[in-house]
């Protein structure tokens, strides 16, 4: 679902309740501030925040 970026169609296929697609969806939307990156010092030429970016996505909001 997430890392794979599969639909819920494909998941579907493979056997998965709809019931549990919907909890994980919700449970990653609700911990999306735990890959907020903290505010830190700057000590290589890599930015963090800029660099290191993982896809984000807000509660409630749909993937298309």
């Amino acid at each position: 679902m997430i890392d794979k970026r599969r639909t819920d169609e494909e998941l579907a296929a493979m056997g998965f309740p709809a019931a549990t697609m919907e909890r994980v969806k919700r449970l990653v939307a609700t911990s999306e501030f735990k890959r907020q990156v903290p505010p830190v010092a700057k000590l290589g030429p890599r930015t963090t925040g800029v660099d290191y970016l993982y896809p984000r996505r807000r509660p409630g909001s749909a993937r298309r």
